[in-house]
């Protein structure tokens, strides 16, 4: 399969999800705006899509994989092929262990 449909099958599926992305918050907020409530239209809306982002960020860290090779679901070869695009993409090294330190020392430079 050529270079750039395998990308555009990689691509599609974000694609969608951007489509989602616009229609239902938009209709959360339309029955939002039409409530009678103690907290402004605006606080609740807030209210119910923070939750839905935190929810999904929990959900999402529970389910995907840290590396290829932690991936149950995929075979010895797609781990090996990942782990190749993975290289190939830029970074320098795969399975690496999480670093709190490293993540945050990038806030503390005096630029940002």
């Amino acid at each position: 399969m050529p270079g750039p449909v395998r990308r555009l099958l990689r691509v599609r599926p974000s694609l969608r999800i951007c489509d989602l992305d616009t229609k239902y918050p938009s209709l959360i907020a339309y029955g939002v705006f039409q409530m009678d409530s103690a907290l402004k239209a605006w606080e609740i809306l807030f209210l119910i899509e923070g939750a839905f982002t935190v929810g999904f960020a929990v959900l999402f860290a529970i389910m995907l994989p840290w590396s290829p090779t932690s991936a149950r679901f995929l075979t010895i070869r797609e781990m090996e092929a990942a782990r190749l695009r993975v290289l190939k993409d830029g970074s320098t090294q795969v399975d690496t262990k999480f670093a709190a330190k490293r993540f945050f020392k990038p806030l503390s430079d005096w630029k940002f």
